[in-house]
C-alpha cells in the first residue's frame, strides 16, 4: 500500500502545484455538484408526489363525470318513453279508446 502512496506523491510532485490546486478545485466542484444534485432531486420528490395525487383525483373525477352522464342519459331515455306513453294515452282518449 505504501508503494501506491509513494507513487502518488511522486506524480503530484511532478505535476507541480498548479495541477494539485486544479485537482483540489475539481474535487471540490465534484462534491458540491453532487450535494446540490441530491438536494435538487429531494426537492423534486414533493411536487412529483403532488402531481401523482392530482392525477389520481382527476381520474376519480373523470369516472364520476362518466357515471353522472350515463345516469343522466338513462333518465332522459325514461322520460322520453314516459312522454310517448302519455302521448299514446292522450291520443287513445281522443279517439274514444280507454
Amino acid at each position: 500500500m505504501s508503494a501506491i502512496m509513494d507513487r502518488l506523491v511522486c506524480c503530484l510532485i511532478d505535476w507541480g502545484p498548479g495541477m494539485i490546486l486544479a485537482a483540489l478545485v475539481l474535487y471540490g466542484l465534484y462534491r458540491l455538484v453532487g450535494n446540490i444534485g441530491l438536494k435538487v432531486v429531494a426537492a423534486l420528490e414533493k411536487p412529483a408526489a403532488a402531481l401523482e395525487l392530482q392525477a389520481k383525483s382527476m381520474e376519480k373525477l373523470t369516472n364520476s363525470l362518466d357515471d353522472y352522464v350515463c345516469r343522466d342519459r338513462s333518465e332522459h331515455r325514461e322520460i322520453m318513453m314516459l312522454q310517448k306513453v302519455i302521448l299514446d294515452r292522450i291520443e287513445g282518449l281522443k279517439n274514444g279508446q280507454n
